[in-house]
């Protein structure tokens, strides 16, 4: 018996609906494949600008272990220094994504993606930071994003002569980028931090250029100087932070210079200077926060009257 054009419509209808159903469970099998490929070390996944190279958090522990993980190439000398890039790296249950200490010869660390640093708060070395820095010297870091950790980058004991430029650190539990105990003559410009505790810390180190940087609706402040003494800070936006654009404090944060920062929308002052002397604040542009100053407990700073708007 011959089936009616009725039936046969019905059959064609019932056919494409089988082959579109195998098509589909297809195309799912192969996107469950390929999520599952992605936690696989050497696993290359497509970023916004960046292919990313998935693996896991390493240690670089002395100049020695540079060619193991400097998978850009280079031989630590000035004009061709150590290259890591294009990594990104879980740091969960480690307390860091990279770690680089002890080390003398130069390295650059660009285009990574670290985050969910965390397990181990080592405050000697891990900090669960995304990027971990101690005792490393003439190093640069750029382009590189770090989310999700307590801090996202660490600069930490006698890290000298550093440049951090162009990076994003954003959803850190503590700080976006944290400097700390006796680093001296970093650089940290062009760098965006948003949604930390604090955007940028200083604390106990010296002689830090920091400059234009946007530090943006971080929960306390855009940019925090503690025991610090001889850095500079200009050109900064330090907006819509949830205390103070700009802090300093501390009675060893002295001879700090202030100038050609914009400090507005914070929900309590512009610039709060707090138990300290001797520092300048110039040419700042300081508009709708709920107090243009805030100083406490403080003597000799020199405030120029055009940083008030």
């Amino acid at each position: 018996m011959h089936p009616t054009a009725k039936q046969q419509k019905v059959n064609t209808m019932i056919n494409k609906l089988i082959a579109f159903g195998l098509c589909l469970i297809l195309a799912l099998a192969t996107l469950a494949a390929m999520d599952l490929g992605s936690s696989v070390e050497g696993k290359e996944s497509a970023g916004n600008t960046v292919s990313y190279i998935i693996r896991e958090p390493f240690r670089i522990n002395s100049n020695a272990d540079f060619p193991a993980y400097a998978n850009g190439g280079g031989d630590g000398s000035a004009g061709n220094p150590w290259v890591i890039e294009n990594y990104e790296i879980d740091g969960t249950g480690y307390g860091y994504c990279i770690y680089i200490g002890n080390t003398t010869e130069y390295f650059v660390v660009r285009d990574c993606l670290l985050h969910n640093a965390s397990g181990i708060n080592d405050l000697n070395f891990y900090w669960n930071s995304g990027l971990a820095l101690y005792r490393a010297q003439n190093g640069e870091i750029a382009n590189c994003t770090v989310v999700n950790c307590e801090f996202g980058m660490s600069i930490n004991m006698e890290s000298n002569n550093i440049l951090v430029h162009e990076n994003i650190a954003k959803f850190n539990g503590d700080s976006g980028l944290y400097i700390v105990n006796n680093c001296y003559n970093n650089t940290i410009t062009n760098n965006t931090a948003f949604s930390n505790k604090c955007g940028i810390l200083l604390e106990n180190c010296n002689l830090q250029h920091v400059f234009n940087n946007s530090v943006i609706n971080n929960s306390y402040y855009g940019l925090h100087i503690f025991g610090s003494h001889n850095n500079h800070v200009e050109q900064n936006n330090a907006s819509l932070n949830g205390i103070a654009g700009i802090r300093i404090s501390s009675g060893q944060s002295w001879n700090n210079t202030i100038e050609e920062n914009i400090a507005s929308e914070n929900d309590d002052a512009g610039i709060a200077i707090a138990s300290c002397n001797d520092n300048t604040i110039s040419n700042n542009t300081i508009y709708g926060n709920s107090h243009g100053f805030s100083v406490t407990n403080s003597g000799f700073t020199r405030i120029d009257r055009k940083s008030v708007v």
